[in-house]
């Protein structure tokens, strides 16, 4: 039993939660979406590969997203959604 407490308007094909919780990375085909938890909301779209699919995880305490696809890895600051500095 349970209590439903948010639909997330997204489709995906793979999901991550951040460590706090605070943020909720949805994969499918070639993006991700980032959701803040609370007040939950949408924060934006990233681009990954438009040819395969990715796979997401939160690293930093958070603060970077990585997005795993056959053409490689790209890591992001969640704070701005820009890819970080190499």
């Amino acid at each position: 039993t349970g209590t439903l407490v948010q639909v997330v308007d997204s489709v995906a094909s793979d999901l991550v939660l951040s460590q706090d919780g605070s943020m909720l990375a949805t994969t499918y085909g070639g993006t991700a979406n980032l959701w803040r938890m609370k007040p939950f909301g949408f924060l934006g779209t990233l681009r990954g590969s438009p040819y395969s699919g990715l796979f997401a995880e939160f690293g930093f305490n958070g603060e970077v997203v990585v997005l795993g696809s056959s053409e490689g890895v790209k890591v992001w600051q969640t704070k701005s959604s820009k890819r970080a500095a190499r």
